[in-house]
């Protein structure tokens, strides 16, 4: 069919009225494909932060007040792309000699940062209102927001974030567009438009043990906080506001390590980690604990590359 129709039949372009036939931009048709969509709504785009201290506002004696500001504008691919980009320069990454080699992980999982932009972007709130505010991304010392105008639509409830299966759209032409179109100088596109955003966040948590994330939902704006694990509680938990979500309580996480032990079998940490999925990082903070409650006894000391884990004898 003729390139106007297909895209007239997409959403990409919309009558000027309803009593013409001449054709514009839809505003999804804008943010997704157009140039620079801030010629027209300067403020739908994305700013980010870097703040010296946790709180807002503090500001050390002598120092800046932003350690990096930028103002991430074009469409919606390459904010994505350039807020990633932003967020893992100021990021620190975390090294782990293994064997000759070294293991470089970044203190928040990539991929479950790109989620939260993502599904900022594609669910905040586009109405006539809301237009004069962007969306923001802070981060601290110890956690990284991610905040979008508007809360949660439809029959979302802030305790099913996560659940399978459940999603609701309130730009399901976005929504549309965004799953066929790809990130700059990537094969890959924005979104699935199939509700896996956030399990796919939580997943990825799970997998780094390196923070954990909480949701906060309001009538104006949606958060999204990521704590770093060094500010965690000490079971690692990964939970919405109401601590209903959770990726795996310590008890279950436990439990499932202990079971992994046969009479008296011994198991490194290495081996408890490949068995059950969890990092590293992870698997040696469930094992501390569960040395300190006198449920598993190490058989060497921290520094040994030797170390063991065993059942104790009773």
């Amino acid at each position: 069919m003729p390139d106007e129709v297909a895209l007239r039949r997409l959403g990409v372009l919309v009558p000027v009225s309803p009593d013409t036939d001449r054709l514009v931009p839809s505003l999804a048709g804008l943010l997704t494909l157009g140039i620079y969509p801030q010629e027209f709504f300067p403020q739908l785009n994305v700013t980010f932060v870097v703040l010296p201290s946790d709180q807002a506002g503090a500001v050390p004696e002598g120092g800046p007040r932003f350690i990096d500001n930028r103002s991430l504008n074009g469409p919606v691919p390459q904010i994505v792309s350039d807020a990633v980009d932003a967020i893992a320069r100021n990021m620190r990454i975390e090294s782990t000699v293994r064997g000759v080699g070294r293991e470089d992980s970044y203190e928040y999982p990539v991929e479950a940062l790109r989620e939260a932009v993502v599904n900022a972007i594609m669910h905040r709130d586009y109405s006539p209102p809301s237009r004069g505010a962007q969306v923001q991304v802070e981060m601290y010392p110890s956690r990284l927001l991610v905040r979008n105008p508007g809360g949660l639509f439809g029959p979302v409830a802030e305790t099913e974030l996560g659940t399978e299966g459940v999603t609701s759209s309130r730009n399901p032409v976005l929504s549309a567009l965004l799953q066929e179109v790809q990130l700059p100088d990537s094969d890959r596109v924005i979104c699935e438009n199939r509700g896996t955003g956030i399990p796919t966040m939580l997943e990825q948590l799970r997998r780094s043990g390196t923070a954990s994330v909480r949701f906060s939902n309001a009538i104006s704006h949606f958060t999204v906080i990521f704590t770093h694990a060094e500010h965690n509680d000490p079971d690692g938990r990964v939970q919405s506001t109401g601590e209903v979500h959770q990726a795996q309580d310590v008890n279950g996480r436990s439990a499932e390590i202990l079971e992994l032990f046969d009479g008296q079998q011994e198991l490194t940490a290495s081996g408890i980690a490949q068995a059950t999925g969890l990092s590293k990082a992870m698997t040696n903070r469930y094992l501390a604990r569960l040395v300190a409650a006198g449920r598993l006894i190490a058989t060497a000391p921290a520094s040994s590359r030797n170390r063991a884990y065993r059942l104790p004898a009773f």
